[in-house]
């Protein structure tokens, strides 16, 4: 797939962004009832100190972005990996409502377009507006990630690894039960068959999922075939640089 998920976070699949479909048709409905029109007369009868305008803007683009990461987090391998898209992502839907909202008020005659005239640009009403549009913004994402949907194939590789790499330090140093060691053997082969059934990630991602399986597999194959307790007399030396595969983020 394209590097651009590397920067931008998008759904992978229709149904994940059904939520997100909220958003425009939230500024539609309000359009619809003439919310624009009397949020601009309130807007004028009590202007909000721009330092408050600022601070909303800050506290919402921050939400924002947290809830961002709270729906997206498991269309990444990594946590580290999700921040950078999803930090883009927020700022550029931040815009977007921003310029929508906008727009609405200025088709509907309740806010005069200054683009062609900065001096004419009143900054408080700016401020204001740009704050509400973050403000519905959070709210949509709330939303989304209320309802949110999951990679749930991605998901199952990050378990099954979280699983085998609780476990196989015991199984290494022949402290295991069976039970365990059988356990982390099961783990370990259910890997690349889960690895198997994700869909869109990124090239980067891509080839730390297949080294992940790539190491389970030859793990499973180095630690098969022993009783746990003669597992430490007989593993090749490699069975150390595929823990660290494993375990590489």
């Amino acid at each position: 797939m394209s590097k651009s998920r590397e920067w931008v976070y998008w759904p992978a699949r229709l149904e994940y962004a059904a939520p997100w479909l909220i958003g425009p048709s939230l500024f539609i409905l309000l359009g619809a009832l003439g919310f624009s029109s009397r949020y601009i007369d309130t807007v004028s009868q009590t202007p909000r100190p721009v330092s408050k305008s600022i601070l909303f803007i800050v506290l919402g683009t921050a939400l924002s972005f947290i809830l961002l990461l709270t729906h997206a987090r498991t269309a990444y391998v990594t946590f580290r990996q999700s921040v950078r898209p999803v930090f883009f992502t927020t700022i550029l839907l931040s815009v977007a409502y921003g310029a929508l909202w906008s727009s609405l008020l200025v088709v509907n005659g309740s806010l005069a377009c200054a683009l062609c005239d900065a001096s004419q640009i009143d900054i408080p009403t700016t401020l204001h507006v740009s704050a509400t549009a973050v403000q519905i913004l959070a709210s949509v994402l709330l939303v989304s990630a209320l309802w949110k949907t999951e990679d749930l194939s991605l998901g199952k590789v990050q378990k099954l690894r979280d699983v085998a790499l609780a476990h196989l330090p015991k199984v290494v140093k022949g402290n295991a039960s069976q039970d365990e060691y059988q356990r982390v053997l099961e783990t370990l082969a259910a890997i690349p068959a889960a690895a198997g059934e994700i869909g869109l990630v990124t090239p980067r991602e891509q080839s730390l999922v297949a080294d992940w399986t790539s190491a389970a597999e030859e793990l499973a194959a180095d630690l098969g075939g022993w009783t746990p307790r003669e597992i430490p007399e007989n593993i090749p030396s490699r069975v150390a640089a595929n823990l660290l595969r494993l375990a590489r983020s």
